[in-house]
Protein backbone atom coordinates (compact mmCIF):
# COMPACT_ATOMS: atom_id res chain seq x y z
CA UNK A 1 0.00 0.00 0.00
CA UNK A 2 1.39 3.24 -0.65
CA UNK A 3 -0.47 6.85 0.71
CA UNK A 4 0.65 10.42 2.03
CA UNK A 5 1.77 11.89 5.15
CA UNK A 6 2.70 15.29 7.32
CA UNK A 7 5.72 15.73 9.03
CA UNK A 8 4.89 17.47 12.04
CA UNK A 9 7.65 17.81 14.15
CA UNK A 10 11.28 18.00 13.09
CA UNK A 11 12.05 14.83 15.71
CA UNK A 12 10.56 12.85 13.01
CA UNK A 13 7.06 12.72 14.29
CA UNK A 14 4.48 11.81 10.96
CA UNK A 15 1.01 12.07 10.45
CA UNK A 16 -0.78 9.61 8.24
CA UNK A 17 -4.12 7.98 7.54
CA UNK A 18 -4.59 4.35 9.78
CA UNK A 19 -6.34 3.11 6.45
CA UNK A 20 -3.01 3.48 4.76
CA UNK A 21 -0.67 1.51 7.24
CA UNK A 22 -3.14 -0.62 8.01
CA UNK A 23 -1.48 -4.30 9.10
CA UNK A 24 1.64 -3.50 7.38
CA UNK A 25 4.53 -5.03 7.97
CA UNK A 26 7.14 -2.65 7.54
CA UNK A 27 6.66 1.51 6.71
CA UNK A 28 9.00 2.86 4.70
CA UNK A 29 8.69 7.04 4.33
CA UNK A 30 10.39 8.59 1.35
CA UNK A 31 11.17 12.40 1.58
CA UNK A 32 11.05 14.84 -0.70
CA UNK A 33 14.57 14.30 -1.55
CA UNK A 34 14.33 10.83 -2.47
CA UNK A 35 15.30 9.50 1.33
CA UNK A 36 14.24 6.06 1.82
CA UNK A 37 13.96 6.11 6.07
CA UNK A 38 12.59 2.88 8.14
CA UNK A 39 9.47 4.09 10.04
CA UNK A 40 8.15 2.55 13.27
CA UNK A 41 4.00 2.93 14.13
CA UNK A 42 4.03 4.55 17.19
CA UNK A 43 0.29 3.82 17.48
CA UNK A 44 -2.86 3.90 15.46
CA UNK A 45 -6.72 4.47 15.88
CA UNK A 46 -9.28 3.09 13.63
CA UNK A 47 -12.21 5.36 14.65
CA UNK A 48 -10.54 8.51 13.40
CA UNK A 49 -8.50 6.92 11.02
CA UNK A 50 -5.14 8.78 12.07
CA UNK A 51 -1.50 6.95 12.33
CA UNK A 52 1.51 8.15 14.10
CA UNK A 53 5.01 7.75 12.77
CA UNK A 54 8.37 8.17 14.19
CA UNK A 55 11.58 8.12 11.75
CA UNK A 56 15.08 8.29 13.47
CA UNK A 57 15.82 11.70 11.50
CA UNK A 58 16.45 15.09 13.57
CA UNK A 59 15.81 18.67 11.98
CA UNK A 60 13.24 17.40 9.39
CA UNK A 61 11.29 20.25 7.86
CA UNK A 62 8.04 20.13 9.48
CA UNK A 63 4.91 21.90 9.85
CA UNK A 64 2.53 22.65 12.34
CA UNK A 65 -1.11 21.41 13.18
CA UNK A 66 -2.77 24.59 13.26
CA UNK A 67 -6.63 25.38 14.61
CA UNK A 68 -8.91 23.90 12.68
CA UNK A 69 -11.61 25.70 14.81
CA UNK A 70 -10.79 29.06 13.08
CA UNK A 71 -11.31 27.36 9.52
CA UNK A 72 -14.44 28.97 7.70
CA UNK A 73 -15.91 28.04 4.82
CA UNK A 74 -14.31 29.87 1.44
CA UNK A 75 -10.96 29.84 2.72
CA UNK A 76 -8.51 28.54 0.23
CA UNK A 77 -7.39 25.38 1.14
CA UNK A 78 -4.14 23.11 -0.33
CA UNK A 79 -4.13 19.57 -0.48
CA UNK A 80 -1.11 17.77 -0.07
CA UNK A 81 0.35 14.30 -1.41
CA UNK A 82 0.71 11.76 -3.97
CA UNK A 83 -2.07 11.12 -6.04
CA UNK A 84 -1.88 7.65 -7.61
CA UNK A 85 1.59 7.05 -6.32
CA UNK A 86 3.47 8.30 -9.20
CA UNK A 87 3.12 12.51 -8.74
CA UNK A 88 5.04 12.90 -5.74
CA UNK A 89 4.47 16.05 -3.12
CA UNK A 90 1.70 17.40 -6.22
CA UNK A 91 -0.04 20.67 -4.72
CA UNK A 92 -4.10 20.99 -5.76
CA UNK A 93 -6.02 24.36 -4.99
CA UNK A 94 -9.59 25.01 -3.56
CA UNK A 95 -11.63 26.09 -1.05
CA UNK A 96 -13.11 24.83 2.21
CA UNK A 97 -16.46 23.94 0.67
CA UNK A 98 -17.85 22.94 4.53
CA UNK A 99 -16.69 22.65 8.73
CA UNK A 100 -18.07 20.21 10.87
CA UNK A 101 -19.96 18.12 7.96
CA UNK A 102 -21.01 14.42 9.74
CA UNK A 103 -18.97 11.53 8.24
CA UNK A 104 -20.26 7.87 9.21
CA UNK A 105 -17.85 5.06 7.57
CA UNK A 106 -18.60 2.22 7.19
CA UNK A 107 -18.51 -0.64 10.04
CA UNK A 108 -18.08 2.24 12.54
CA UNK A 109 -20.25 3.09 15.38
CA UNK A 110 -18.77 6.65 15.77
CA UNK A 111 -19.33 9.79 13.56
CA UNK A 112 -16.91 12.67 13.52
CA UNK A 113 -16.98 16.09 11.82
CA UNK A 114 -14.97 16.76 8.74
CA UNK A 115 -13.79 19.53 6.96
CA UNK A 116 -15.02 19.38 3.11
CA UNK A 117 -12.87 20.46 0.24
CA UNK A 118 -13.27 20.65 -3.15
CA UNK A 119 -9.02 20.40 -3.32
CA UNK A 120 -8.69 17.46 -5.86
CA UNK A 121 -8.13 14.58 -3.49
CA UNK A 122 -7.18 10.99 -4.97
CA UNK A 123 -6.42 8.00 -4.21
CA UNK A 124 -2.54 8.24 -2.60
CA UNK A 125 -3.17 11.46 -1.58
CA UNK A 126 -4.59 9.90 1.67
CA UNK A 127 -2.61 11.25 4.88
CA UNK A 128 -1.23 14.12 3.47
CA UNK A 129 -1.81 17.88 5.10
CA UNK A 130 -5.05 19.89 4.05
CA UNK A 131 -3.09 23.24 4.47
CA UNK A 132 -4.13 26.99 5.06
CA UNK A 133 -2.58 30.18 3.49
CA UNK A 134 -0.71 30.63 6.61
CA UNK A 135 1.34 27.29 6.26
CA UNK A 136 -0.48 25.41 8.53
CA UNK A 137 -1.99 22.04 8.47
CA UNK A 138 -6.02 22.58 8.98
CA UNK A 139 -6.80 18.89 8.31
CA UNK A 140 -4.90 15.69 7.30
CA UNK A 141 -7.15 14.58 3.89
CA UNK A 142 -8.76 11.11 4.24
CA UNK A 143 -11.48 10.42 1.43
CA UNK A 144 -13.78 11.38 -1.26
CA UNK A 145 -17.28 10.48 -2.85
CA UNK A 146 -16.08 8.88 -5.80
CA UNK A 147 -19.50 8.26 -7.92
CA UNK A 148 -20.57 9.09 -11.14
CA UNK A 149 -21.48 12.80 -11.74
CA UNK A 150 -19.45 13.79 -8.28
CA UNK A 151 -16.77 15.86 -7.98
CA UNK A 152 -14.70 18.06 -5.79
CA UNK A 153 -16.18 16.21 -2.62
CA UNK A 154 -13.19 15.97 -0.43
CA UNK A 155 -12.86 15.15 3.44
CA UNK A 156 -10.29 16.18 5.90
CA UNK A 157 -10.07 14.97 9.16
CA UNK A 158 -9.86 18.22 11.49
CA UNK A 159 -6.68 19.13 12.87
CA UNK A 160 -7.36 19.71 16.30
CA UNK A 161 -8.81 16.12 16.52
CA UNK A 162 -5.43 15.23 14.98
CA UNK A 163 -3.87 16.83 17.78
CA UNK A 164 -5.74 14.99 20.37
CA UNK A 165 -5.09 11.69 18.53
CA UNK A 166 -1.57 12.29 18.03
CA UNK A 167 -0.72 13.56 21.82
CA UNK A 168 -2.54 10.28 22.98
CA UNK A 169 -0.49 7.61 20.90
CA UNK A 170 2.39 9.41 21.75
CA UNK A 171 2.12 9.49 25.83
CA UNK A 172 -0.07 6.13 25.78
CA UNK A 173 -0.40 4.26 22.26
CA UNK A 174 -3.56 4.32 22.17
CA UNK A 175 -6.09 7.14 22.20
CA UNK A 176 -7.91 7.19 25.65
CA UNK A 177 -11.40 7.82 24.84
CA UNK A 178 -13.98 8.69 27.20
CA UNK A 179 -17.53 6.74 27.20
CA UNK A 180 -20.63 7.51 28.76
CA UNK A 181 -22.39 4.19 27.98
CA UNK A 182 -25.02 4.83 25.89
CA UNK A 183 -26.60 4.60 22.18
CA UNK A 184 -27.58 7.35 20.22
CA UNK A 185 -29.16 8.20 17.12
CA UNK A 186 -29.57 11.78 15.35
CA UNK A 187 -32.52 13.49 16.22
CA UNK A 188 -33.76 14.46 13.33
CA UNK A 189 -32.86 10.38 12.05
CA UNK A 190 -34.79 8.93 14.86
CA UNK A 191 -38.08 11.36 14.51
CA UNK A 192 -37.91 11.94 10.82
CA UNK A 193 -38.00 15.73 11.77
CA UNK A 194 -36.21 18.09 8.82
CA UNK A 195 -33.76 19.58 11.01
CA UNK A 196 -30.40 18.89 13.57
CA UNK A 197 -32.35 19.10 17.21
CA UNK A 198 -29.53 17.20 19.00
CA UNK A 199 -29.29 13.39 19.71
CA UNK A 200 -31.59 11.24 21.06
CA UNK A 201 -30.13 8.63 23.55
CA UNK A 202 -31.81 5.37 22.19
CA UNK A 203 -30.40 3.47 25.36
CA UNK A 204 -28.56 3.46 28.21
CA UNK A 205 -26.27 1.09 29.64
CA UNK A 206 -26.86 -0.73 32.52
CA UNK A 207 -24.04 0.31 35.25
CA UNK A 208 -22.48 2.88 32.71
CA UNK A 209 -21.59 6.77 33.71
CA UNK A 210 -24.53 7.83 31.99
CA UNK A 211 -26.69 5.96 34.06
CA UNK A 212 -25.01 6.93 37.14
CA UNK A 213 -24.96 10.31 36.54
CA UNK A 214 -28.84 10.71 35.40
CA UNK A 215 -29.47 10.26 31.95
CA UNK A 216 -32.23 8.34 30.33
CA UNK A 217 -33.66 6.46 27.32
CA UNK A 218 -35.73 9.02 25.42
CA UNK A 219 -33.21 12.12 26.34
CA UNK A 220 -32.46 14.14 23.55
CA UNK A 221 -28.68 15.77 24.34
CA UNK A 222 -28.63 19.57 23.11
CA UNK A 223 -25.38 20.80 25.06
CA UNK A 224 -21.89 19.36 26.34
CA UNK A 225 -19.88 21.69 28.82
CA UNK A 226 -22.16 24.32 27.18
CA UNK A 227 -21.30 23.51 23.57
CA UNK A 228 -23.89 23.12 21.32
CA UNK A 229 -24.68 19.52 20.10
CA UNK A 230 -26.52 19.31 17.08
CA UNK A 231 -26.00 15.73 15.52
CA UNK A 232 -23.65 12.46 16.23
CA UNK A 233 -20.67 13.78 14.98
CA UNK A 234 -20.39 17.34 16.96
CA UNK A 235 -21.47 14.63 20.25
CA UNK A 236 -18.19 12.97 19.36
CA UNK A 237 -15.98 15.88 18.64
CA UNK A 238 -17.11 17.08 22.52
CA UNK A 239 -16.04 13.92 24.03
CA UNK A 240 -12.73 13.90 22.41
CA UNK A 241 -12.13 17.24 24.88
CA UNK A 242 -12.33 14.98 27.86
CA UNK A 243 -10.20 12.28 29.15
CA UNK A 244 -12.01 9.22 31.07
CA UNK A 245 -12.37 10.40 34.95
CA UNK A 246 -13.47 13.83 34.24
CA UNK A 247 -16.77 15.11 35.18
CA UNK A 248 -18.69 17.19 32.64
CA UNK A 249 -22.21 18.72 32.10
CA UNK A 250 -24.60 17.19 29.67
CA UNK A 251 -27.57 19.34 28.45
CA UNK A 252 -30.48 17.40 27.47
CA UNK A 253 -34.15 17.78 26.15
CA UNK A 254 -36.50 15.89 28.63
CA UNK A 255 -40.00 15.85 27.87
CA UNK A 256 -39.65 19.32 26.42
CA UNK A 257 -37.76 20.79 29.87
CA UNK A 258 -33.68 21.62 29.43
CA UNK A 259 -31.80 19.30 31.92
CA UNK A 260 -28.18 19.62 33.31
CA UNK A 261 -27.10 16.18 34.94
CA UNK A 262 -23.16 15.51 35.58
CA UNK A 263 -21.45 12.32 34.63
CA UNK A 264 -17.87 11.05 35.65
CA UNK A 265 -16.88 9.84 31.99
CA UNK A 266 -15.82 5.93 31.75
CA UNK A 267 -12.78 4.47 29.59
CA UNK A 268 -13.13 3.13 26.53
CA UNK A 269 -10.62 -0.22 26.53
Amino acid sequence: GSGSGAIISADGYIVTNQHVVNRADEIAVVLSNAEILTAELVGEDELTDLALLKVEREQLPSLALGDSSKTRVGETAIAIGNPLRYFQQTATGGIISAVERQVTFRDSNYSYTYIQTDAAINAGNSGGPLVNLEGEIIGINSAKIKDVGVEGIGFAIPSNTAKRVVKDLRDYGRVKRPQLGITVRDYALQTRMPSDLGVYVVEVFAGSPAEAGGLKEGDVIVKVEGREVNYSAQLFDSLLNYYPGERIDITVNRGGTPVTVRVELGDTK
